[in-house]
């Protein structure tokens, strides 16, 4: 799925998922693996969410059609790869705020990280949830910055905004991803997947 070399963080909540798995497993949970291949994460991402993307462009420009006010400056242009990138950090916190609200342990079952490899921060929950609360904390930073910001944009007739918003609907086609994949699994406890993409499910 991923032969990267885990950090010593990645292979201690390893262990952890391991043993968590283990002793699900023995409580009469059947495991299915949700995960896939960080490639594969991008093309379903772009799949799912780029329909979505194309019709946030349409109904701007059917909205706000003076096309005449759409340029950036120089300044403008860095101040957006700024936010952008500062953006995908709260992306991860927004997931890890929402999760922990379901959490039993709180905060402490939030864990945060960095695959080099691919230029990725993640989050993860480490305790098992049941089905809405890992949508709400797997959807919240799309909606968040993704629908909220276009949506701030759309009414606003601001370029910058609504773009900023759709880049981060794009951004959170992963999520939506793991979401379409865990759609047939209402009852079950899902476990968020400490180090790959996706996660597992357990059903008894």
């Amino acid at each position: 799925m991923d032969d990267r070399k885990l950090t010593p963080a990645e292979e201690k909540r390893k262990a952890k998922f391991e043993a968590l798995s283990e002793r699900l497993e023995q409580e009469g949970y059947q495991k299915t693996d949700l995960c896939f291949s960080a490639a594969k994460a991008n093309l379903m991402a772009f799949v799912l969410a780029f329909p979505i993307v194309l019709i946030g462009v349409l109904l701007f420009f059917l909205i706000n059609s003076d096309f005449g006010q759409f340029s950036f400056t120089g300044p403008q242009i860095l101040l957006f790869f700024v936010t952008w990138i500062a953006g995908m950090v709260v992306h991860e916190l927004i997931h890890g705020i929402t999760w922990s609200l379901f959490s039993k342990q709180r905060w402490k079952a939030i864990d945060f990280g960095f695959i080099v490899k691919y230029l990725t921060p993640y989050c993860t929950c480490g305790e098992p949830l049941s089905f809405w609360p890992y949508v709400a904390g797997a959807l919240m930073p799309t909606l968040i910055l993704g629908v909220g910001v276009y949506l701030a944009g759309l009414f606003t007739g601001s370029y910058a905004l609504a773009l900023w918003g759709l880049l981060n609907i794009l951004a959170g086609g992963g999520d939506l991803t793991i979401l379409w994949r865990i759609r047939k699994h209402r009852k079950s406890l899902i476990l968020d997947h400490p180090y790959q993409v996706g996660c597992v499910v357990f059903d008894k």
